[in-house]
């Protein structure tokens, strides 16, 4: 077996583990909403675009900004292993074909995502210019474009050209704003065709330089790298079933974050409410989790400018946020089995209720402040008594006893 039947092998191999746990989460209540949700948003959206006359700089400016998010989702799928770094690194040149059919094979989703992007964003063009043909163009060529610089500086790391620097994401939002910014600008003229043919020709160029290089694979970032790529995928996919893959993370210490552990944690009689406050505000993904939330849940506020509808999208949302932090029952197990011979089951459940019931309250604040102040709708802000209502029921009244109906059939 070469390099390149190694990788189809494995492609395999993942894709099997990925849609063993996947087909439960795409059930009949998870389409059902996906299918509702996505009407509701192209309803939305096609009476926004009637209002649309002309189209000028500052919106331009937002697509552009939301346009250059694009390019940077999707990596190399590498399926690089751990023991990969002892069998397949002394092999030089013959990985080269192996490393060539990942990057082929990592543009499917890139080319997918990005033509998705164009569609979404023509009808706004169209609507203020008429014409499709040159707007899909020149946003589709300047979207493919800017991903082959995505590639090209994660192939040249992976490769030892470049130096690992966490900025480089940073530097190619802003190039990509750039870029996108001033191609849009110049929407329907021909001369945006020409210079998404620029961009096009100086990604392949700046791409076949590259490649000239010599090439010293680096297999501690390539390991690294796709093990967090694989793991993102698992993370979804857990939201809705459980994920043996899933590796857990572990709580540090952040010193920023230990004025809540106090507020949240005031009666040091139950160092069972503290191992919960300290766990969820001292572990990456709670963090991360909590803080992705409430900005999602303030841009899908902007879908309606009906402060009913607002309300009705950031109830679902509260409830969502609910089912996060429904894993911080068990997570604690791993840091400290003793505490749990000290403690009735009653009282450890009602510890953590209270405890997701304060972070998912601090969160309702934040989104019905935030949404007030951007939106300048008032009436949002009676989401500070409904969200806190609507928590506290689904928490006690769903949750908790579906909880303990799990711990009975164990």
């Amino acid at each position: 077996m070469n390099s390149e039947q190694l990788w189809g092998t494995r492609f395999k191999t993942y894709q099997k583990k990925v849609m063993k746990y996947a087909k439960y989460m795409m059930n009949d209540h998870f389409m059902i909403v996906v299918f509702f949700l996505f009407g509701f948003l192209l309803f939305q959206y096609s009476t926004w675009l009637k209002t649309i006359r002309i189209l000028e700089w500052p919106l331009i400016l937002l697509i552009s900004l939301l346009l250059a998010i694009v390019p940077l989702f999707g990596e190399i799928a590498t399926y690089v292993e751990e023991a990969d770094l002892h069998f397949l690194s002394v092999i030089g040149e013959d990985f080269k074909p192996y490393f060539k059919r990942a990057i082929r094979y990592s543009w499917i989703f890139p080319l997918v995502m990005n033509f998705i992007a164009t569609i979404f964003v023509l009808p706004i063009f169209m609507q203020a210019y008429g014409n499709g043909m040159i707007p899909f163009i020149a946003i589709l060529v300047t979207l493919l474009s800017l991903k082959g610089f995505h590639f090209m500086i994660q192939k040249s790391i992976f490769e030892g050209k470049l130096p690992r620097n966490s900025f480089y994401n940073v530097a190619l939002y802003l190039v990509n704003s750039i870029c996108l910014f001033g191609i849009l600008s110049f929407i329907p003229k021909v001369f945006s065709l020409s210079m998404a043919q620029v961009l096009a020709v100086l990604a392949i160029g700046l791409y076949r330089f590259a490649s000239a290089k010599t090439v010293n694979f680096d297999w501690n970032e390539m390991i690294q790298k796709e093990q967090v790529r694989q793991q993102r995928i698992f993370r979804v996919i857990a939201l809705f079933v459980d994920v043996p893959f899933l590796k857990k993370h572990q709580a540090k210490r952040n010193q920023s974050l230990d004025i809540f552990v106090g507020k949240l944690t005031p009666n040091r009689i139950h160092p069972y409410r503290y191992l919960l406050v300290r766990t969820a505000l001292r572990s990456s993904n709670y963090v991360t989790v909590f803080l992705q939330m409430i900005v999602v849940t303030v841009l899908l506020s902007f879908i309606s400018s009906i402060w009913y509808w607002i309300m009705a999208i950031q109830s679902m949302m509260m409830l969502v946020i609910c089912f996060q932090f429904a894993s911080l029952y068990k997570h604690p197990k791993a840091h400290s089995i003793y505490i749990h011979s000290l403690y009735e089951p009653k009282e450890m459940m009602d510890d953590f209720i209270g405890v997701v019931l304060q972070l998912v309250i601090g969160a309702s604040i934040m989104i019905s402040l935030l949404t007030a102040l951007v939106s300048r709708n008032p009436f949002v802000l009676v989401g500070l008594l409904w969200y806190p209502v609507l928590s506290t029921v689904f928490l006690y009244g769903y949750l908790k006893p579906r909880l303990n109906r799990k711990k009975k059939r164990r």
